[in-house]
């Protein structure tokens, strides 16, 4: 269902998008927005015969919202450890941030992080269905996790 507001904003969406990216899809809320997001990275490489691409990198502290999905590629302990045995495995990378980095460096704390998701890429590539960008809950991270 929809209605010709929202068919005009996705042909405008479109308009100015890159030329490959041709659909939209709305969502009502950060939840519903991740879960479709993990959704269609899982269908996309099952479609494509690739099934052993099933985990997720997701940033570490990283609040994707509360459906088991969504805290699945979470990353906050306090929130969410009552739920483990419902949450699938997901792998997390550091996100930069040089107040709570061993160094005061922001391009040393940037290339740690950025060396950790790269040996995270090379080691488990072929599991890796989708990587997931989201700021961290308060903007509170460990650069060295």
């Amino acid at each position: 269902m929809t209605n010709v507001p929202a068919t005009e904003l996705a042909e405008k969406l479109i308009q100015i998008s890159p030329e490959k990216l041709t659909r939209v899809f709305y969502s009502d809320s950060g939840a519903e927005a991740m879960e479709i997001a993990l959704k269609m990275a899982f269908q996309y490489w099952k479609n494509i015969n690739k099934t052993e691409k099933q985990k997720f990198i997701t940033m570490q502290n990283g609040y994707h919202e509360d459906t088991v999905g969504a805290i699945s590629v979470g990353s906050i302990q306090l929130y969410h450890q009552v739920y483990g045995s419902l949450m699938f495995e997901s792998f997390k990378a550091p996100i930069p941030y040089v107040y709570r980095s061993k160094s005061s460096d922001p391009k040393q704390c940037r290339d740690e992080c950025l060396n950790i998701l790269e040996q995270l890429l090379k080691e488990k590539h072929q599991e890796i269905a989708q990587q997931l960008n989201q700021w961290s809950k308060d903007e509170r991270c460990n650069c060295h996790g």
